[in-house]
């Protein structure tokens, strides 16, 4: 194990919590911190991100890594209205975020009732492609470091039980990706669901620190196992 334990962490909302200190990645770095494992955190989780800004934050990042933590979902797995058209969200620029603006308000207004026979809708990155996205994120971060350990975390459920048996099968793309990778995997919902889901979540999505520390917990025996961590 090195010295210093390289985490690098890519997701979506739940990746980067309401705040820089307040997120799962960092939760865990401290309690792997408290066991004697120091590690530098490069966080690149962020809001809105689908599996497809995450394979575009890999390929942008340089610096080779030792643990990859790596969850999506909850935006790959979201329906909307024509899917085929999608503006990013990294690289981000001033007219990208001019043109989701209206493309936002374009696809609010073809979600009217009577128009819902005649537009496309899908979830915003289809299976085939996310599970392709998270393999090959994978592999480009294994080109920087070829003994590159993998753990990849599911989405957590919403409030929207529709929404959340399609996560499930998202979910269960991560798990045969990890599996496939002789990656770990981490159910979060079992993760979260002894406790109230009020004190687990700040709204419909998003965890909260509570949830935070629970999934770390969760999250902490994985990333030993995945670096022959014995306790001294």
């Amino acid at each position: 194990m090195p010295s210093t334990l390289r985490l690098l962490a890519i997701g979506d909302c739940n990746s980067s919590g309401k705040t820089p200190d307040t997120n799962v990645p960092k939760a865990l770095v401290k309690r792997l911190a408290a066991d004697g494992i120091n590690c530098s955190l490069d966080n690149l989780g962020d809001a809105m991100n689908s599996s497809r800004e995450g394979l575009a934050k890999a390929k942008a990042h340089s610096t080779p890594a030792d643990v990859l933590l790596l969850s999506f979902g909850l935006v790959d797995a979201w329906i909307t209205t024509i899917p085929m058209f999608y503006i990013s969200y990294y690289p981000d620029n001033k007219l990208k975020r001019r043109t989701r603006k209206i493309l936002k308000s374009l696809k609010k207004r073809l979600r009217h009732p009577l128009l819902k026979h005649w537009i496309p809708t899908g979830p915003v990155v289809r299976k085939k492609e996310f599970q392709q996205n998270i393999e090959q994120t994978i592999e480009v971060l294994r080109q920087r470091n070829p003994q590159l350990k993998v753990v990849l975390w599911g989405a957590a459920p919403t409030d929207d039980e529709q929404r959340n048996r399609l996560l499930d099968e998202y979910n269960d793309i991560l798990k045969t990706v990890a599996k496939a990778d002789n990656g770990l995997y981490l159910d979060t919902t079992l993760s979260i669901a002894a406790s109230p889901r009020d004190e687990m979540f700040d709204d419909a999505v998003h965890l909260s620190k509570p949830a935070c520390q629970h999934v770390a917990l969760a999250l902490e025996p994985l990333v030993k196992q995945q670096i022959d961590h014995t306790p001294s």
